[in-house]
Formats: C-alpha cells, structure tokens, sequence
C-alpha cells in the first residue's frame, strides 16, 4: 500500500498523438487572423478591380456615342439657324401682306390695276442699234 495513486500529468510531446494535433490547431489558429485579413482585403481589390474594369468599357461605349451625339446636335443646330431665318424672312412677308395699310399697294402688285391718280409708267430698255445717237 505504500503505491502511488496515478496523478494526471500532461503527456509527454511525441507520446500522444491527439496532443500533437491540437497544439497544431493552436498554432494554426493564431495565424489565421492574418490570412482573414489577407482574404479580405484580396476580395476587396478583386471587386474594386472588377468594378474599374466595367467603367472602362462603360465608357468605352458611351464615348463614341457622345461624340456621335455631338455631331448630330451640329447639324440640328444649324438646320434650326436656317429655318429660323425662313421662319423670320415668312413672319415679315405675313405681316406685310395682311397689313389692312398695305392693301392698296399690294393689290397693285398683284394685278394690273393702277389706282385712279395714279399714272402708269413702262420702262422699255433701248437696244444699241436703235438708239439715238446726236448728230
């Protein structure tokens, strides 16, 4: 009776293999805080890098039809100049034939009439053979 009762000492490195294992999951979750910043910061580049390469060809596209755009815009721009004169030069010729003071004028332009004060004049152009010549 002079026998020791076993005490529970932690085993020897190398005697258990559960031991083993477990001081390697030790050491391999105290380097894992880097690897979960390294994944993170990874995914963050691959979708900031993703997202650059979109806007790239986004505007890849949208240049040239800008500038095709812009061209169309000329061209519109300057058939609007052109008929805004059109528009002005008929608003003029409107207001003038419809004007109650120009009735009388322009009903003589527009026919042979003369007003009854008035005398009527043609000019004739004289041709070089029939002219006359002083003597």
């Amino acid at each position: 009776m002079n026998a020791r009762s076993p005490q529970n000492y932690p085993p020897a490195p190398g005697s258990q293999p559960g031991g083993v294992l477990r001081r390697r999951r030790r050491v391999a979750r105290r380097a894992n805080p880097h690897r979960a910043m390294a994944f993170e910061v990874g995914s963050k580049l691959v979708v900031s890098v993703g997202a650059a390469i979109a806007a790239c060809v986004g505007l890849a596209q949208l240049i040239p039809m800008a500038v095709a755009q812009q061209t169309q815009l000329k061209e519109i721009t300057q058939e609007v100049s052109k008929l805004e004169s059109r528009v002005n030069q008929l608003q003029a010729d409107f207001n003038y034939r419809f004007d109650p003071e120009q009735a009388q004028r322009i009903m003589q332009e527009q026919s042979n009439r003369v007003a009854p004060g008035q005398v009527r004049v043609i000019w004739k152009e004289s041709s070089p053979h029939h002219a006359d010549v002083p003597r």
